[in-house]
């Protein structure tokens, strides 16, 4: 019975993206079943607004229940509680007030930021974002370009660790190696060949372009039209999640192997966007060459277009 308006999304969690709805789920959960018969063994749990607003008695809340309601009605019923008079300026009177006072009421993360805090752009894939020093104490022997395809970012190459998919001990060694080996050159043609096949222009960057899936379904429908039956244009993650794994399967029914896919949280959650472009070229591969796919532009690795500048040489 706990509201929708108090519930989270599984990657305000999951990827901690806001703990902030999570604790406000918890308290929400508590709130609703306090002060039922069939909840009674639940512990209290309530926030400081809410202590603070029955302190003052602008609440009374009753204990359990525990009459019969098949009782004579002859017996005598509960005296009325006293009125208590509550200046409307002090305390929320409603409900819906009541929830936006605590709702506003700040945690400490909110209200006691470090003075070093991280500086994290939104815009770089979070498998590149790193904890960094504020702007003005990383020095230029320190950053790297990076093209979102739009517009040129920066990226901290020491890697200091503690950003979300950076980590720490072998999971920062990873991340290091992966962005070692990223190769932006291929993403941008790989952007390009998925550009040509919709029609549509990326309108951020390449990872956060693809994350929801409705474009890769876009482009394999284009390749082998009615392989997405429908693509899902929710907000939703699960929704987004599933039109990754529609694209996956169209590209198996293609034929792609198996070894030149990747998994769904390789994209949606930004782990190895190098599998994904890795995956993308391999299904250009298996299409090219076929009377079939004969609509479909080449997508030549820079390995490939070397092995055949080779053998034509």
């Amino acid at each position: 019975g706990v509201p929708q308006s108090s519930l989270f999304e599984t990657p305000d969690l999951y990827e901690l993206k806001d703990l902030g709805l999570v604790v406000q789920c918890i308290y929400g959960l508590a709130k609703h079943v306090r002060g039922k018969a069939e909840y009674s063994h639940v512990p209290e749990l309530l926030s400081a607004t809410q202590e603070a607003i029955e302190a003052s008695g602008a609440i009374a809340v009753p204990p359990p229940s525990t009459k019969n309601p098949e009782k004579s009605t002859t017996q005598a019923a509960d005296p009325p509680a006293p009125a208590i008079s509550v200046s409307a300026t002090t305390f929320p009177s409603t409900p819906a007030a009541i929830e936006e006072a605590v709702d506003a009421t700040p945690s400490p993360a909110q209200t006691a930021a470090p003075a070093d805090a991280a500086v994290i752009d939104p815009s770089i894939p979070s498998m590149f974002r790193q904890q960094q020093k504020p702007k003005e104490d990383i020095g230029l022997a320190n950053q790297a370009s990076y093209n979102t395809g739009n517009t040129a970012q920066t990226l901290d190459t020491t890697v200091a660790g503690g950003g979300r998919g950076v980590g720490f001990g072998i999971d920062h060694d990873l991340a290091v190696k992966q962005q070692e080996k990223y190769d932006l050159n291929e993403e941008s043609k790989a952007q390009a060949w998925i550009e040509g096949l919709t029609g549509e222009a990326f309108s951020q960057g390449f990872g956060e372009q693809l994350k929801d899936g409705a474009t890769l379904c876009k482009a394999v429908n284009v390749i082998k039209p009615g392989s997405v039956k429908k693509i899902n244009s929710s907000s939703l993650a699960f929704k987004q999640m599933e039109n990754v794994t529609f694209f996956l399967k169209a590209c198996r029914e293609i034929g792609v192997p198996q070894s030149s896919l990747f998994e769904t949280p390789d994209l949606y959650e930004l782990k190895d966007l190098g599998l994904v472009v890795q995956c993308i070229y391999g299904l250009a591969k298996h299409v090219r060459g076929k009377a079939e796919y004969s609509h479909v532009p080449e997508l030549l690795s820079a390995t490939q277009e070397a092995i055949e500048a080779g053998q034509t040489a």
